[in-house]
Protein backbone atom coordinates (compact mmCIF):
# COMPACT_ATOMS: atom_id res chain seq x y z
CA UNK A 1 0.00 0.00 0.00
CA UNK A 2 1.34 3.43 -1.00
CA UNK A 3 2.16 5.67 1.91
CA UNK A 4 1.14 9.27 1.32
CA UNK A 5 3.83 11.91 1.75
CA UNK A 6 3.19 14.59 4.36
CA UNK A 7 2.17 17.94 2.94
CA UNK A 8 4.61 20.84 3.12
CA UNK A 9 2.30 22.60 5.59
CA UNK A 10 2.88 19.72 8.01
CA UNK A 11 6.55 20.66 8.21
CA UNK A 12 5.61 24.31 8.51
CA UNK A 13 3.53 23.43 11.59
CA UNK A 14 6.21 21.15 13.03
CA UNK A 15 7.80 22.92 16.04
CA UNK A 16 11.13 21.17 15.41
CA UNK A 17 11.25 22.40 11.81
CA UNK A 18 10.36 25.91 12.92
CA UNK A 19 13.06 25.78 15.58
CA UNK A 20 15.72 24.60 13.10
CA UNK A 21 14.73 27.34 10.66
CA UNK A 22 14.85 29.96 13.39
CA UNK A 23 18.27 28.80 14.58
CA UNK A 24 19.65 28.76 11.02
CA UNK A 25 18.37 32.29 10.47
CA UNK A 26 19.92 33.49 13.72
CA UNK A 27 23.28 31.92 12.87
CA UNK A 28 23.27 33.53 9.42
CA UNK A 29 22.36 36.88 10.94
CA UNK A 30 25.11 36.65 13.57
CA UNK A 31 27.76 35.75 10.96
CA UNK A 32 26.76 38.58 8.61
CA UNK A 33 26.48 41.07 11.46
CA UNK A 34 29.94 40.04 12.74
CA UNK A 35 31.48 40.77 9.34
CA UNK A 36 29.55 44.06 9.28
CA UNK A 37 30.90 45.09 12.70
CA UNK A 38 34.47 44.15 11.78
CA UNK A 39 34.21 46.14 8.54
CA UNK A 40 32.64 49.11 10.33
CA UNK A 41 35.33 49.09 13.02
CA UNK A 42 38.05 49.04 10.38
CA UNK A 43 36.37 51.79 8.34
CA UNK A 44 35.71 54.02 11.36
CA UNK A 45 39.33 53.64 12.48
CA UNK A 46 40.64 54.64 9.05
CA UNK A 47 38.19 57.54 8.65
CA UNK A 48 38.75 58.90 12.16
CA UNK A 49 42.51 58.94 11.65
CA UNK A 50 42.12 60.60 8.25
CA UNK A 51 39.64 63.18 9.54
CA UNK A 52 42.32 65.04 11.50
CA UNK A 53 45.16 64.45 9.06
CA UNK A 54 46.85 67.75 8.20
CA UNK A 55 47.42 66.71 4.63
CA UNK A 56 45.37 65.40 1.74
CA UNK A 57 43.97 61.90 2.27
CA UNK A 58 43.14 61.29 -1.38
CA UNK A 59 44.87 62.56 -4.50
CA UNK A 60 43.62 66.03 -5.42
CA UNK A 61 42.19 66.99 -2.02
CA UNK A 62 44.55 69.96 -1.78
CA UNK A 63 43.38 71.28 -5.17
CA UNK A 64 39.77 71.18 -4.06
CA UNK A 65 40.63 72.76 -0.70
CA UNK A 66 42.51 75.57 -2.45
CA UNK A 67 39.38 76.56 -4.37
CA UNK A 68 37.20 76.19 -1.26
CA UNK A 69 39.46 78.54 0.71
CA UNK A 70 39.62 80.95 -2.23
CA UNK A 71 35.82 81.02 -2.34
CA UNK A 72 35.69 81.69 1.42
CA UNK A 73 38.11 84.60 1.17
CA UNK A 74 36.95 86.30 -2.02
CA UNK A 75 33.48 84.98 -2.85
CA UNK A 76 34.91 84.09 -6.28
CA UNK A 77 34.77 80.48 -7.45
CA UNK A 78 36.18 80.47 -10.96
CA UNK A 79 39.68 81.92 -10.95
CA UNK A 80 41.79 83.10 -13.87
CA UNK A 81 43.55 79.85 -14.80
CA UNK A 82 46.33 81.75 -16.57
CA UNK A 83 47.59 82.81 -13.14
CA UNK A 84 49.12 80.62 -10.37
CA UNK A 85 48.46 77.84 -9.48
CA UNK A 86 47.37 77.39 -13.15
CA UNK A 87 44.76 74.75 -12.28
CA UNK A 88 41.13 74.78 -13.37
CA UNK A 89 38.28 74.37 -10.91
CA UNK A 90 37.62 70.64 -11.21
CA UNK A 91 34.09 70.05 -9.96
CA UNK A 92 30.65 71.59 -10.17
CA UNK A 93 29.88 74.84 -8.30
CA UNK A 94 27.60 73.69 -5.48
CA UNK A 95 30.24 71.29 -4.20
CA UNK A 96 32.62 74.16 -3.45
CA UNK A 97 29.81 76.27 -2.01
CA UNK A 98 28.79 73.49 0.37
CA UNK A 99 32.36 72.68 1.43
CA UNK A 100 32.97 76.34 2.23
CA UNK A 101 30.08 76.59 4.74
CA UNK A 102 31.93 75.20 7.82
CA UNK A 103 34.82 77.64 7.27
CA UNK A 104 32.41 80.56 7.11
CA UNK A 105 30.95 79.59 10.49
CA UNK A 106 34.14 78.61 12.35
CA UNK A 107 37.81 78.82 11.45
CA UNK A 108 39.36 75.39 12.07
CA UNK A 109 43.07 75.01 12.79
CA UNK A 110 43.06 72.21 10.21
CA UNK A 111 41.44 73.61 7.03
CA UNK A 112 40.65 70.09 5.79
CA UNK A 113 38.45 69.32 8.82
CA UNK A 114 35.30 71.30 7.93
CA UNK A 115 34.98 69.99 4.34
CA UNK A 116 35.74 66.45 5.53
CA UNK A 117 32.86 66.61 8.01
CA UNK A 118 30.57 67.55 5.11
CA UNK A 119 31.94 64.65 3.04
CA UNK A 120 31.36 62.12 5.85
CA UNK A 121 27.83 63.45 6.42
CA UNK A 122 27.09 62.97 2.69
CA UNK A 123 28.39 59.38 2.86
CA UNK A 124 26.16 58.56 5.85
CA UNK A 125 23.16 60.11 4.09
CA UNK A 126 23.84 57.84 1.09
CA UNK A 127 23.77 54.79 3.37
CA UNK A 128 20.51 55.97 4.96
CA UNK A 129 18.92 56.59 1.56
CA UNK A 130 20.01 53.15 0.32
CA UNK A 131 18.32 51.58 3.35
CA UNK A 132 15.15 53.60 2.71
CA UNK A 133 15.00 52.51 -0.94
CA UNK A 134 15.52 48.84 -0.03
CA UNK A 135 12.76 49.00 2.58
CA UNK A 136 10.39 50.65 0.08
CA UNK A 137 11.06 47.92 -2.52
CA UNK A 138 11.01 45.06 0.01
CA UNK A 139 8.45 45.99 2.70
CA UNK A 140 9.49 43.18 5.03
CA UNK A 141 9.97 43.96 8.70
CA UNK A 142 13.73 43.42 8.74
CA UNK A 143 14.62 44.49 5.18
CA UNK A 144 16.01 47.82 6.38
CA UNK A 145 18.38 46.00 8.73
CA UNK A 146 19.79 43.75 6.01
CA UNK A 147 20.11 46.74 3.66
CA UNK A 148 22.09 48.62 6.31
CA UNK A 149 24.39 45.66 6.89
CA UNK A 150 25.02 45.13 3.17
CA UNK A 151 25.48 48.83 2.37
CA UNK A 152 27.89 49.26 5.26
CA UNK A 153 29.91 46.17 4.34
CA UNK A 154 31.31 47.39 1.01
CA UNK A 155 34.99 47.29 1.92
CA UNK A 156 36.21 49.36 -1.02
CA UNK A 157 34.43 52.45 0.37
CA UNK A 158 36.61 52.61 3.47
CA UNK A 159 39.03 55.05 1.81
CA UNK A 160 36.42 57.29 0.17
CA UNK A 161 34.23 59.11 2.73
CA UNK A 162 36.73 61.78 3.87
CA UNK A 163 38.08 62.55 0.41
CA UNK A 164 37.07 65.98 -0.88
CA UNK A 165 35.05 64.96 -3.92
CA UNK A 166 31.62 65.62 -5.31
CA UNK A 167 30.77 61.92 -5.52
CA UNK A 168 28.76 61.21 -2.37
CA UNK A 169 27.10 64.63 -2.51
CA UNK A 170 25.87 63.85 -6.03
CA UNK A 171 25.04 60.23 -5.21
CA UNK A 172 22.83 61.33 -2.31
CA UNK A 173 20.68 63.54 -4.55
CA UNK A 174 20.46 60.76 -7.14
CA UNK A 175 19.34 58.23 -4.52
CA UNK A 176 16.84 60.70 -3.07
CA UNK A 177 15.40 61.15 -6.56
CA UNK A 178 14.94 57.38 -6.93
CA UNK A 179 13.33 57.18 -3.48
CA UNK A 180 10.85 59.93 -4.34
CA UNK A 181 9.91 58.18 -7.58
CA UNK A 182 8.67 55.26 -5.48
CA UNK A 183 6.02 57.53 -3.93
CA UNK A 184 2.76 57.62 -5.86
CA UNK A 185 2.06 61.34 -6.07
CA UNK A 186 2.64 64.24 -8.47
CA UNK A 187 4.52 66.37 -5.95
CA UNK A 188 6.97 63.50 -5.38
CA UNK A 189 7.60 63.30 -9.13
CA UNK A 190 8.40 67.03 -9.26
CA UNK A 191 10.70 66.76 -6.23
CA UNK A 192 12.38 63.71 -7.79
CA UNK A 193 13.14 65.74 -10.89
CA UNK A 194 14.57 68.59 -8.83
CA UNK A 195 16.82 66.14 -6.94
CA UNK A 196 17.98 64.44 -10.14
CA UNK A 197 19.01 67.85 -11.47
CA UNK A 198 20.77 68.78 -8.22
CA UNK A 199 23.01 65.71 -8.58
CA UNK A 200 24.63 67.40 -11.60
CA UNK A 201 25.45 70.45 -9.49
CA UNK A 202 27.98 68.38 -7.55
CA UNK A 203 29.38 66.33 -10.42
CA UNK A 204 28.31 66.99 -13.97
CA UNK A 205 28.55 63.32 -15.02
CA UNK A 206 25.96 62.15 -12.46
CA UNK A 207 23.06 61.78 -14.89
CA UNK A 208 22.06 58.25 -13.80
CA UNK A 209 19.04 59.29 -11.70
CA UNK A 210 17.86 61.69 -14.39
CA UNK A 211 17.94 59.10 -17.17
CA UNK A 212 16.69 56.23 -14.98
CA UNK A 213 13.71 58.27 -13.75
CA UNK A 214 12.81 59.48 -17.24
CA UNK A 215 13.14 55.98 -18.72
CA UNK A 216 11.02 54.44 -15.96
CA UNK A 217 8.19 56.96 -16.46
CA UNK A 218 8.50 56.50 -20.23
CA UNK A 219 8.14 52.71 -19.97
CA UNK A 220 5.09 53.15 -17.71
CA UNK A 221 3.68 55.70 -20.21
CA UNK A 222 3.09 58.29 -17.55
CA UNK A 223 3.42 61.15 -20.01
CA UNK A 224 2.22 63.94 -17.73
CA UNK A 225 4.49 62.87 -14.89
CA UNK A 226 7.39 62.45 -17.34
CA UNK A 227 6.93 66.05 -18.48
CA UNK A 228 6.91 67.29 -14.86
CA UNK A 229 9.99 65.24 -14.02
CA UNK A 230 11.91 66.48 -17.08
CA UNK A 231 11.01 70.14 -16.54
CA UNK A 232 11.92 70.15 -12.86
CA UNK A 233 15.20 68.33 -13.59
CA UNK A 234 16.05 70.86 -16.30
CA UNK A 235 15.41 73.67 -13.83
CA UNK A 236 17.99 72.47 -11.29
CA UNK A 237 20.54 71.17 -13.81
CA UNK A 238 20.83 73.32 -16.94
CA UNK A 239 18.86 76.15 -15.31
CA UNK A 240 21.24 76.54 -12.36
CA UNK A 241 24.31 76.24 -14.59
CA UNK A 242 22.91 78.97 -16.81
CA UNK A 243 22.27 81.19 -13.80
CA UNK A 244 25.82 80.71 -12.51
CA UNK A 245 27.26 81.33 -16.00
CA UNK A 246 25.46 84.70 -16.23
CA UNK A 247 27.30 85.75 -13.06
CA UNK A 248 30.68 84.19 -13.92
CA UNK A 249 31.57 83.65 -17.58
CA UNK A 250 34.73 81.73 -16.63
CA UNK A 251 32.62 78.69 -15.72
CA UNK A 252 32.47 77.13 -19.19
CA UNK A 253 36.19 77.60 -19.89
CA UNK A 254 37.02 76.03 -16.53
Amino acid sequence: MEVSQPHLSTFARDPIARGVRRIAGCVAAVVVFAFFLIGCLDTVTVQFAALFQLNEFGYGDSYVLYDVLHLQRTGELYRDSSRPPYLPTQYSPLMYALYSIPGRIYRFANPFLGPRLIAIAAFLLCIAMTVSIAHALIPARRSWWWALVLAGSVNIMRSWPVQLRGDFLGIFWGLLSIRLLLIESDWAIVMAGLCAGFALQFKVTYVAALFAGALWLLILRRWRQLAKFAMSAALTSAGLYLLIWTRDHRMLSQ
